[in-house]
């Protein structure tokens, strides 16, 4: 009564309310796919009028759905809203200048390095992408393999100091060290006095 307040349900058959609700909450799933479907990816309406054109489409729908359920379970590992990302995503641009070159609008939200981080695109990829476009365009053959461009490992930056250097505390001891031997004479002979 807390969780979902009050409210009625007929069942056909006798299993109890427990059960029925646990029936009817099986429901949940399908009819949240078929709402992202039709609202968030515009498959509300086929607008095709053969057979092989709704196949298509349905096929297209599942792709769709298959690449929205893996950045949702990214998201979720990261603590990111699934819709409020692939929002910001649709914000990433690549501009046709005059020439009829693509070239890469660098206007990435900031929060988008995460998302991008874990499918391993960088910002500089989408350069790539772009030149990759442009020359498939304006090129008469083109390869139908397009391959995620590689990266060198990043190194880790670690916080503080690097390893093994020396802070500034034992630098200004050691310069004093050096210094005050400096002045000292090079041996303690005592120098002899002479009367003549």
């Amino acid at each position: 009564m807390k969780a979902k307040g009050f409210f009625s349900i007929a069942s056909s058959k006798d299993f109890g309310a427990e059960k029925v609700l646990k029936l009817y909450g099986l429901r949940d799933a399908s009819e949240t796919q078929y709402s992202i479907l039709k609202s968030q990816e515009g498959f509300d309406t086929t607008r095709v009028h053969f057979t092989t054109g709704i196949y298509s489409k349905f096929h297209e729908c599942f792709v769709a759905s298959c690449l929205r359920a893996d950045i949702n379970y990214v998201c979720r590992q990261l603590g990111l809203d699934t819709n409020m990302m692939i929002r910001k995503m649709n914000q990433i641009k690549f501009l046709l200048t005059q020439g009829g070159i693509y070239s890469f609008v660098k206007n990435v939200p900031g929060d988008n390095a995460n998302l991008q981080n874990a499918y391993s695109i960088w910002a500089k990829d989408f350069e790539t992408i772009a030149r990759d476009y442009n020359e498939r365009k304006n090129s008469a053959i083109s390869s139908q393999v397009h391959a995620m461009p590689e990266h060198a490992p990043r190194e880790k930056k670690h916080r503080g100091r690097p390893f093994g250097s020396k802070n500034k505390k034992t630098l200004e001891r050691e310069a004093a060290e050096a210094e005050s031997v400096s002045q000292k004479p090079l041996c303690n002979i005592p120098t002899l006095q002479c009367r003549l």
